[in-house]
């Protein structure tokens, strides 16, 4: 308790730091700058990982590890801002209030803000649950794998971030025709690069456990980790459709489906928990994740750009399926060779590659794949020759 009551301190103190730097992350996606958000989350990534390895290295405990962490986020947004000085000089850090503007703010943020507590909630329940249902030692067996299942949607969280500007501007404009087509081609790209990884995870997930944690923790997680590998899976690939109901102007659709949803969960977790541990845990989230994605999809096809469901199962779901039943035969052999972290993290590997490539023409078009090889070349290019400049499409 000790120890954790010092954490606390440490990331109270870091609150203001990390509230601006979600306030500093706002504005440099309002001026479409995401190679600054790319950027400023990739340091704040890799120099908490290796600053965090370094000192439990050395011996550091958990008050030197969350030290670190409200350090880096307070030098971070130290930087942010004055870049963000440099992008826009007359900005405030303090905005003047305006009554109209702040009715605006709190009519439409409002429900963002449901949303994303919402999420938290529905996100941090099932490890609350778990440490009184079972044991705190099973909470810990339950944080890696679900830590490893939601990278598996960080892409589509990532491309759900340009697709609120995007969704909002043709909505105005009423160009939803044009809104649709690059909806339905960025869902098949997100579902096809999110695929290989979840893939992986869920064939591979029993040998990464063993070999980067012990054989301890892949009996108890996973199933666990498979679960919630799948179901972030199509949460990533649904988020591009819940954004754009925000976009659209609807926050409180999504502040609906999050709150029935959260209701389920928490039902789920406590009826399930104690019957099947963290594997019922698991199910309870998934279940929950995998209805609202369900609702996010049918209520952005049905209502905001008016299509029939048909069409995304026929563009996403068809394919995923394709692509699966194609790369499993490929991907249960390669198991017999994992015996060590790096022929894992090289079977892996390997394994993401052939399942891209396998995806590569179940999900795109032939006019997509031709503007994706154009795109890499143009890429290429770029990297391999500082100097140039890539064409005006890319």
């Amino acid at each position: 308790v000790p120890t954790a009551e010092t954490a606390t301190l440490l990331i109270a103190c870091s609150l203001p730091f990390t509230a601006a730097l979600t306030m500093f992350g706002a504005v440099f996606r309002g001026l479409l700058r995401f190679d600054y958000v790319a950027l400023f989350g990739l340091l704040n990534g890799a120099l908490y990982g290796v600053g965090a390895a370094i000192l439990v290295a050395f011996g550091g405990r958990l008050r030197a590890v969350v030290g670190l962490y409200a350090g880096l986020m307070t030098a971070s947004a130290l930087v942010q801002w004055v870049v963000l000085r440099r992008l826009v000089p007359g900005i405030r850090i303090v905005p003047r209030l305006e009554g109209k503007t702040l009715r605006q703010l709190f009519g439409f943020g409002g429900f963002m803000l449901f949303n994303q507590v919402g999420q938290i909630a529905l996100q941090q329940l099932d490890r609350l649950v778990i440490s009184r249902v079972l044991s705190v030692a099973m909470t810990g067996y339950y944080a890696v794998p679900f830590n490893i299942g939601q990278r598996v949607g960080t892409l589509g969280a990532a491309a759900a971030t340009v697709a609120l500007p995007h969704s909002s501007g043709s909505v105005a404009r009423g160009e939803l025709g044009e809104f649709r087509r690059a909806y339905a081609s960025s869902a098949r790209f997100v579902a096809w690069l999110t695929l290989a990884p979840a893939l992986v995870v869920i064939v591979f997930g029993d040998k990464l456990l063993t070999y980067w944690m012990s054989p301890e923790f892949a009996a108890h997680g996973t199933v666990a980790l498979r679960l919630l590998a799948f179901g972030a899976f199509w949460m990533g690939v649904a988020s591009l459709s819940a954004v754009s109901i925000e976009g659209a102007g609807r926050p409180w659709v999504t502040s609906a489906f999050t709150a029935l949803t959260g209701g389920l969960n928490l039902a789920g977790l406590l009826l399930l928990t104690p019957r099947w541990g963290l594997g019922g845990a698991a199910a309870s989230v998934t279940g929950s994740v995998l209805v609202l994605a369900a609702l996010d999809v049918w209520y952005f096809s049905t209502r905001v750009v008016r299509t029939a469901m048909g069409e995304w199962v026929g563009s996403v779901v068809v394919p995923v399926f394709a692509t699966t039943v194609l790369s499993l035969p490929l991907l249960l052999p390669l198991r017999a060779v994992m015996s060590t972290l790096s022929s894992v993290i090289l079977v892996a590997g390997l394994a993401m590659g052939a399942v891209g490539v396998i995806g590569y023409r179940l999900f795109l078009s032939a006019d997509e794949r031709r503007r994706t090889r154009a795109q890499a070349a143009a890429l290429w290019r770029r990297w391999t020759a500082p100097d140039a400049t890539l064409p005006e499409e890319v």
